[in-house]
């Protein structure tokens, strides 16, 4: 039978989306297996399987099963340097000989998944937050220091020096890759939705990727947040809040795209493009989400997601319950960015004047001139007839550091801006 792959010069962009699916959870079912004193050790056989993929498949073509074939090739990495004695005496080798199936089940038999297991390891509480939500992001999700340090507002030397240490807090007290009980399963699951949060922030909205989409992220999200819906310990009103706004924002995503990477701006989305399954199971989420008795902010941000999601229209937004919304979101979730969200809901619900004047007020404040911010006063300036501004306060977003697709846009934006 014929390989299954193409011309060798696509097998870049073929090895680079499976190592965005599939990275991740061949790491978790490695790590499971040999603890977390053998964690780089699983990293680096997951690393070598994928090189090896890039050197092997352009001559001798794709295999039928890819994912098995890099399966193959990662254990049978991590059983060699095992064997050899050039990592870590007495790691289990026996638990690596056999196949990588799903994992044994935890929760009396109702979840088993590597990744939720590898998330809840490395949410272990002998490291700081910032450490656990780092490295689940990096052994977890597959995400390179870089985008991690988008993520977390962090330059990435300090990036990599949390994640190195991370590392060695879990091997030094050699602890298992499994999930938890009782106690322990509740310090954790903050830790996880948090990242569970950035995973999918990272796939509405991808650093530095060919799209400013990574499907693959968003669904993975989606899956694991309702995957620990599926247990009563894990079934949180937080939880569900999570999983709602996942949704909502997921439903939307259909007509986002333009011509990548260009994407459309919410005023400008067909919203008959939408994806109502989605959308509706962001309803029950969001429903179920109020069973508790304390308002987190994943609660908070379903609740402005449901509002652009329900409505009929833009202009049909009801923008006077987002500003409230957003206002109670900075009380609950200080930030720059919950501060500028309030602003713009307050342009467009009181207009343009009043944006700017919210806007004027913020950076009086903690919130210099960013991007997000100069791209909203180029929004209120243009709405209020002074183009010219609109374009200067463009230009000057421009010249800050951007991703591709942000880039793109606001390019687009200053274009439109200056032909009136």
């Amino acid at each position: 039978m014929p390989p299954a792959g193409g011309p060798s010069d696509s097998i870049g962009p073929l090895v680079d989306g499976l190592f965005r699916r599939v990275a991740g959870r061949l790491t978790a079912q490695l790590a499971r297996r040999i603890g977390t004193r053998g964690l780089e050790l699983a990293e680096d056989a997951v690393a070598h399987a994928f090189l090896q993929a890039l050197r092997n498949w352009p001559t001798g073509g794709v295999p039928e099963q890819p994912e098995a074939w890099l399966t193959t090739v990662a254990k049978n990495a991590a059983l060699d340097r095992l064997r050899q004695g050039r990592h870590i005496a007495a790691l289990p080798i026996d638990d690596l000989l056999a196949d990588l199936p799903p994992g044994e089940a935890h929760f009396a038999g109702e979840i088993a998944d590597d990744e939720l297991a590898l998330l809840f390891a490395c949410c272990h509480p002998a490291l700081t937050v910032e450490q656990q939500v780092t490295l689940t992001l990096k052994l977890g999700c597959g995400f390179g220091v870089r985008e991690i340090a988008r993520l977390m507002l962090a330059d990435e030397r300090a990036v990599q020096q949390r994640l190195v240490r991370a590392k060695r807090i879990l091997a030094e007290d050699d602890l298992p890759v499994s999930i938890p009980a009782g106690a322990a399963l509740d310090a954790r699951l903050g830790a996880v939705h948090q990242a569970l949060y950035l995973m999918f922030t990272e796939g509405h909205s991808a650093t530095d990727a060919p799209s400013p989409i990574r499907p693959e992220l968003v669904a993975e999200a989606i899956r694991l947040a309702e995957l620990l819906l599926g247990h009563t310990q894990t079934a949180t009103p937080e939880g569900s809040a999570l999983a709602a706004l996942f949704c909502f924002h997921a439903a939307r995503l259909p007509a986002r795209h333009d011509a990548p990477p260009l994407m459309a701006l919410l005023e400008e989305q067909d919203r008959s493009r939408w994806d109502t399954a989605l959308r509706d199971r962001g309803v029950i989420h969001l429903h179920r989400s109020a069973r508790g008795d304390r308002i987190s902010p994943w609660h908070v941000e379903a609740e402005i997601a449901a509002c652009h999601t329900l409505a009929p229209s833009f202009a049909g937004t009801d923008w006077q319950r987002l500003k409230l919304l957003y206002r109670h979101l900075t009380d609950i979730k200080p930030g720059p960015m919950p501060l500028l969200a309030a602003a713009i809901a307050t342009g467009y619900a009181d207009g343009p004047g009043a944006g700017l004047a919210a806007l004027d007020r913020l950076a009086a404040g903690d919130v210099g001139p960013m991007a997000p911010y100069l791209a909203a006063r180029a929004e209120f300036l243009g709405r209020n007839g002074d183009r010219a501004g609109a374009c200067r306060a463009l230009d000057e977003a421009l010249a800050l550091p951007l991703g591709r697709a942000d880039r793109t846009l606001l390019a687009a934006k200053r274009r439109r801006m200056a032909d009136g």
